[in-house]
């Protein structure tokens, strides 16, 4: 197991976006402010990384963000963790602040989750979520996120997304909900993280396509895919995570649960294909 550390990010909000990202073609630049490698907030099982052979490499391989240029880049995304609140170097830097606040007004995506979107609230980039609708955690939620048994409200994400004049819709405590204003894209904890890399993608991909991280024909099978699953996602009610009980050994489960008007649609994760269908209308089991 790697060692407790609380100047970092998520593990399960970084995993969860970059397989999300990966699926629907995009290529993944994971990059730190220092261009070390990522570190976690909280200990991260070797198992972990089974979603991908690889993908402790990529974590150790990032690249220097004062060295990235916005203009090759569609969508900036930013996870959170316990770091965000204890270390303001990040959240508040000037390099951070200007790659947004530049991928903002270049029309590119900027999707947050959970304490992520306190990079938002700095100096340089307050200005570009000023009215915007912004999921964020409650102050309940937020507390326990910190492992605190209390926050003072003044010093909550409702409270700063407030003080900004934003609006902060927390949604119901400990579910996922993600909203979307314009080309800002934000999910409110960590159980987002697979809604919010969804969403962020839907935006790029209902836009112009014109990636510079993507080949023509890359570019012209995402359109087609785009165009082929227009009327599926425009039918979606409502989708996140759910506890699901196994059919046969009756165990509890954590699974990503899509609602359609007329079905129910169960995967083990969101880019899982395989699927456990329950029809409304005739009851039939897939």
């Amino acid at each position: 197991e790697e060692n407790v550390n609380q100047q970092g990010v998520r593990f399960d909000e970084i995993c969860e976006s970059f397989f999300v990202f990966k699926e629907c073609g995009f290529q993944v630049i994971i990059s730190t402010l220092d261009g070390n490698p990522v570190c976690f907030d909280e200990v991260v099982p070797k198992s972990s990384f089974r979603f991908c052979h690889n993908f402790h490499n990529l974590l150790s391989e990032t690249s220097l963000l004062k060295e990235l240029s916005p203009n090759n880049f569609d969508c900036a995304l930013i996870c959170g963790g316990i770091g965000l609140y204890n270390n303001k170097t990040f959240s508040d830097s000037e390099i951070v602040g200007n790659f947004v606040n530049e991928m903002y007004h270049l029309g590119k995506v900027i999707a947050t989750i959970s304490s992520g979107i306190l990079t938002l609230l700095g100096p340089k980039t307050c200005h570009i979520i000023k009215n915007k609708n912004l999921a964020v955690m409650d102050i309940e939620e937020e507390a326990h996120y910190l492992k605190l048994e209390k926050m003072d409200y003044e010093n909550s994400i409702v409270f700063k997304v407030k003080q900004n004049e934003s609006i902060a819709i927390t949604d119901l405590a400990y579910c996922s909900h993600v909203e979307v204003d314009g080309n800002i894209v934000t999910g409110k904890n960590t159980y987002s993280a697979g809604m919010c890399a969804k969403q962020a993608s839907r935006v790029l991909l209902s836009s112009t396509i014109s990636s510079p991280l993507l080949s023509q024909s890359q570019s012209h099978n995402l359109k087609n895919k785009n165009n082929e699953n227009t009327d599926l996602t425009k039918q979606i009610i409502s989708e996140g995570w759910i506890e699901k009980k196994s059919r046969y050994l009756q165990v509890w489960r954590r699974r990503w649960l899509v609602i359609y008007p007329n079905r129910i649609v169960t995967y083990a994760n969101p880019i899982d294909k395989r699927s456990h269908i329950i029809f409304l209308n005739n009851n039939n089991n897939n």
